[in-house]
């Protein structure tokens, strides 16, 4: 990581923690424990991972890439987390679901949301027998859905249409706690985002996950 980058990166957690000061996010686990909610966006390189605190809850959307899964269970563990009341597999791509195998081997997990898509492929099946090992419960994600999380929520809002393209498919979520929404978007394009949009999904966002790494 250049000095730059770094340099901008701190303005822009500081700049977060001031605007929010009851929603703390944070790239690394600094003030992890401070406050009642606490996004982390785990550095998992060109993949994703996010960590939602909220009260003594946690959520975990996607898993980084297959070399991230020892790594992340390790980060969890380290800080006593045991339990994920969710983990969403926003879609069966190695970078965002790599490391759920893991994870899911190592914590436990109380409910694991997954898209209405094919789950093919080695990493997808690699965590699907996990899943099953463990006796995971599994929901289907659905447009409308909504769930709890501590004293915040959270609600599906994609995708709004299934088709062949894996990364349209992914599971978008917006999570709300005292007035701040923030979005993930998983690997979620153009057409999907437009779709979401002529449906009046998206709406006063103060935090975005950019769909698919920003390309």
């Amino acid at each position: 990581m250049n000095t730059l980058f770094k340099k901008m990166t701190a303005v822009l957690m500081i700049a977060f923690m001031l605007l929010f000061s009851g929603c703390l996010i944070t790239k690394t686990d600094e003030s992890f424990a401070d406050g009642d909610c606490a996004i982390t966006f785990l550095d998992v390189g060109n993949a994703d991972s996010s960590l939602i605190r909220c009260g003594d809850e946690y959520m975990l959307i996607d898993g980084g890439n297959n070399d991230d899964g020892d790594w992340i269970s390790t980060f969890l563990m380290e800080r006593g987390i045991s339990t994920l009341k969710y983990v969403v597999a926003t879609h069966p791509h190695e970078d965002h679901i790599g490391g759920l195998d893991d994870v899911i081997y190592n914590i436990d997990v109380q409910m694991l949301l997954i898209p209405q898509c094919e789950h093919e492929g080695q990493d997808a099946q690699s965590m699907m027998q996990t899943v099953n090992a463990k006796e995971v419960y599994t929901e289907y994600a659905q447009v409308g859905d909504k769930y709890t999380l501590g004293d915040g929520s959270f609600e599906i809002i994609g995708p709004v249409n299934i088709t062949g393209n894996m990364n349209g498919n992914s599971i978008v979520l917006r999570y709300d706690y005292q007035g701040v929404s923030a979005l993930f978007t998983g690997d979620a394009e153009r057409k999907e985002e437009q779709a979401m949009l002529d449906r009046g999904l998206i709406s006063d966002i103060d935090i975005l996950k950019v769909g698919h790494h920003g390309s």
